[in-house]
């Protein structure tokens, strides 16, 4: 489960990559400003790139 509001590190984390590559995959999908991801925006994320495996996202 993702739970809003969540920091781009730690949802990097929960990816295992690089807050570098969660921005460029932020940017693949249409979302380019610093602000803190919306519901929405976090959805089209998920829905774009899956849900995290084997990690459980907490903030």
């Amino acid at each position: 489960m993702i739970r809003y509001p969540i920091t781009r590190s730690a949802l990097a984390d929960a990816y295992g990559i690089s807050v570098k590559t969660l921005r460029i995959w932020l940017s693949e999908i249409g979302i380019e400003h610093n602000k803190t991801l919306s519901p929405a925006e976090i959805k089209n994320f998920t829905d774009h790139y899956g849900l995290p495996e084997t990690k459980k996202i907490t903030n």
